[in-house]
C-alpha cells in the first residue's frame, strides 16, 4: 500500500534545481502554460527567478563541477549527482541535516551503493555484483560515453569523497531555498489538496497507476512531493524491498488536462521511433510481453544496450512495463501509439 510522505526531501530538490538549470530551463518554462490565475502565474514565475538564482550561484563557485549534474545521456533525466543521492540519502528523514547525515553514513558503510544504483538503472534486474572486474564489464556495456564511464569509475573508487563533496554543494546552495520556503509552503499546499481528492474514485497514486499503466511489487511504495520534479513523476527503485516515488507537484491535474500531443513529444517520438533498434524493439512488443534479456537474444545486443533503449520507449510512452518478482516485463503501449500516429497524421493533413 503506497504510504504519502508530507516533507520534501530538499537534499534532492537541490540537485534537481542545478539539473534543471543546465539540462531542461525550457520545461521549467512551459510551467505558465499550466497556470491558473494570477496567484499561480506570480508562483511560477518566482520558481523559474529561483531556478536562474540556484543555477547560477552553482556556476559561480562550482562551475567545475558542471559534470556531477549533467544528464548521462540524451534520452534519460540520470546525473551523478542525482545517483548518489538516491544511493545514500535516507529520504525518510524530515530534515536537510539528517538527509546529508545520512548520505555521509551510508556512503562510509555501502560504498558500492552507487554503482548497484547506477546497475538497477540500466537493467532489468537488480542482482548485485561484487568483483571489480565483473563491475568494469559492466559499465563498460553501457551506452555511455567514455567520459562519463570514467567518471563513473572515480566517483566509485572514491565515493565518500564525492559524497562530501556533493554535501558541500548543497550545504552551500540551501539558504536560497530558505529565502525562498513560501514557494514550497504553496506546493506544499497544493500536494495536500491533490493527495486529498479522489480521481475516477481512486487516490492520487493508484490513479497515475492506472494512467500509466504501471504496476510495481514492493514492501514500500513511498510518495514524496517535490517542486524540482513539478509536472513529472519518477521513481528510485534502489533501496531493497521499496520503491520510491518523486510527485512533481501538479502532475495530475495536467495527466487530466492533456489533450494534445505537444509539438516537442511529437518531435522526439518520431526521432524514437526512426531509430532501427528501438523501432525492432517495438515490433517485437507487438507480438509479445519480454523482459530485456529476451529482447537482448533476439536482438543480438547486449541487455545494456536493451535497457538504454528502453528508456527512450518509455519515455516517449511507445512502451509501458510491469515488474514482477525483480524483473520489469515490457509491452508496447499500443493505445498511446496508436493515438501518437493520428496526431501525426492530422498534423501533416494526410
Amino acid at each position: 500500500m503506497a504510504v504519502y510522505k508530507h516533507h520534501f526531501c530538499m537534499a534532492d530538490e537541490v540537485i534537481s534545481f542545478i539539473e534543471k538549470y543546465y539540462n531542461a530551463p525550457k520545461n521549467f518554462e512551459k510551467l505558465r502554460q499550466n497556470a491558473k490565475g494570477e496567484e499561480e502565474y506570480a508562483m511560477i514565475d518566482r520558481l523559474l527567478m529561483m531556478m536562474k538564482e540556484v543555477g547560477e550561484a552553482f556556476k559561480e563557485k562550482f562551475q567545475e563541477d558542471e559534470y556531477l549534474f549533467q544528464f548521462l545521456q540524451e534520452e534519460d533525466d540520470l546525473t551523478l549527482s542525482s545517483l548518489l543521492c538516491y544511493a545514500y540519502c535516507d529520504y525518510k528523514e524530515e530534515t536537510l541535516d539528517k538527509q546529508l547525515a545520512s548520505m555521509r553514513k551510508n556512503a562510509k558503510e555501502n560504498p558500492k551503493a552507487f554503482l548497484d544504483v547506477l546497475l538497477s538503472a540500466n537493467s532489468e534486474t537488480k542482482e548485485q555484483i561484487s568483483p571489480d572486474e565483473e563491475l568494469l564489464n559492466e559499465i563498460d556495456h553501457i551506452p555511455y560515453t567514455d567520459a562519463v564511464k570514467w567518471n563513473v569509475w572515480k566517483i566509485h573508487t572514491n565515493v565518500e569523497k564525492y559524497v562530501e563533496h556533493l554535501c558541500e554543494i548543497i550545504q552551500e546552495l540551501y539558504p536560497l531555498f530558505e529565502y525562498n520556503k513560501d514557494i514550497y509552503a504553496y506546493y506544499g499546499k497544493r500536494y495536500e489538496e491533490e493527495i486529498a481528492t479522489l480521481y475516477e474514485g481512486k487516490d492520487l497514486y493508484s490513479y497515475l497507476c492506472t494512467k500509466f499503466d504501471f504496476h510495481i511489487e514492493a514492501e514500500g511504495e513511498y510518495i514524496y512531493p517535490s517542486v524540482g520534479k513539478i509536472l513529472s513523476i519518477s521513481f528510485i527503485d534502489c533501496k531493497p524491498k521499496d520503491i520510491i516515488i518523486r510527485y512533481g507537484v501538479g502532475m495530475v491535474n495536467k495527466l487530466i488536462e492533456i489533450q494534445q500531443i505537444s509539438k516537442e513529444e511529437l518531435f522526439f517520438g518520431l526521432k524514437v521511433l526512426g531509430d532501427i533498434s528501438k523501432f525492432e524493439i517495438l515490433q517485437l512488443l507487438g507480438k509479445e510481453t519480454s523482459y530485456g534479456a529476451q529482447l537482448a537474444e533476439k536482438l543480438h545486443l547486449s541487455t545494456p544496450t536493451i535497457s538504454y533503449h528502453m528508456q527512450a520507449l518509455i519515455n516517449a510512452r511507445f512502451v509501458i512495463f510491469e515488474k514482477k518478482q525483480n524483473r520489469l516485463y515490457y509491452r508496447m503501449n499500443k493505445e498511446y501509439l496508436q493515438y501518437f500516429l493520428k496526431q501525426v497524421e492530422e498534423r501533416l493533413g494526410v
